[in-house]
């Protein structure tokens, strides 16, 4: 059988890949992407004929474009993002869930996982690795003392995709992965500079911080290319700003974060950008809805934004 794979392009979808390659190896064919419309638009572009099933892993999809094409008997969709919540009563294909049975936020990886055990076969143990991605995509590694899911993330932005995937697949293969001996000597030492780095990267950015009154919300905003994880929740805690959004003219995404607890940024991109993402941390292509957005909260700022490529 032939599967292929559409999933997120972060340290959560790529550990779908990873899984998926440790099962399927050559049999399944992935594609990253980088938000929900991205899936959407490759279902419609791309030619599936040959594969026997679709997965989507850590996004989701826009159902009502896809309603007449064939592609949508072959997908089975696991998810984990509150927005993507509606696609559960679409079929009993697609899971969504957004916490665990202990109450704990999940992640993709682990939804994906809890399947590919119980209804694929998947026999290796892949639990400490499963839950680092988890700690890290939602943010409880920041209540407990270890780095590692942090470092995991970092790696993989130090490395190509397809680098990182093939070389965490020959590590779950041979090792029982732990702390210990999850990062080579010569990966440790590219995280103490990148830490080194990120450092210098975020007090940098903080000083090129727009700070812009926008109708309930004050926005701290930045241009650039930034891993917004750790500078997003910097610059809300800095300057006392309700969400911290990163702008990359190169790559055309936009990306946002928040420290309250009474904002879903998630709904909030869904909605007016078509984007998507957690209450916490969201993000999406600059569409042109985006920039519309974009240019009424930037207003006097807007000549800076008129560099994005449209």
């Amino acid at each position: 059988m032939l599967y292929k794979l559409y999933t997120h392009n972060d340290l959560d979808g790529v550990a779908c890949a990873i899984l998926a390659k440790l099962l399927w190896g050559e049999g399944v064919e992935i594609v990253y992407c980088n938000s929900p419309d991205d899936v959407t638009n490759h279902l419609l572009d791309d030619d599936n004929r040959h594969c026997d099933l679709v997965f989507i892993t850590d996004c989701s999809f826009d159902y009502n474009r896809l309603t007449s094409r064939q592609v949508l008997n072959k997908v089975r969709l696991f998810d984990h993002h509150a927005t993507a919540l509606p696609l559960a009563d679409k079929s009993d294909y697609f899971v969504v869930k957004t916490h665990r049975e202990d109450g704990k936020p999940t992640c993709g990886a682990e939804v994906f996982y809890e399947y590919l055990k119980n209804r694929r076969g998947f026999t290796l143990n892949c639990d400490w690795f499963v839950e680092q991605v988890r700690l890290y995509d939602t943010w409880d590694w920041t209540k407990g003392s270890s780095k590692t899911p942090k470092y995991l993330s970092m790696l993989l932005y130090t490395n190509s995709i397809n680098h990182f995937v093939d070389s965490f697949v020959k590590k779950l293969k041979l090792l029982r992965l732990s702390e210990l001996n999850v990062f080579s000597e010569k990966e440790r030492t590219i995280l103490e500079y990148e830490e080194s780095r990120q450092t210098k990267t975020i007090d940098k950015a903080l000083k090129n911080c727009y700070i812009v009154y926008a109708g309930d919300y004050i926005y701290g905003i930045i241009f650039g290319e930034y891993d917004m994880s750790i500078l997003g929740n910097a610059i809300c805690n800095k300057y006392n700003v309700d969400i911290a959004m990163c702008i990359n003219l190169n790559t055309e995404i936009m990306s946002v974060r928040t420290t309250r607890d009474d904002i879903d940024l998630g709904k909030l991109m869904k909605e007016q950008y078509s984007g998507g993402g957690h209450p916490k941390s969201a993000g999406t292509p600059i569409t042109d809805k985006a920039y519309e957005t974009v240019k009424n909260i930037l207003k006097d700022d807007i000549d800076i934004f008129r560099r994005c490529p449209k």
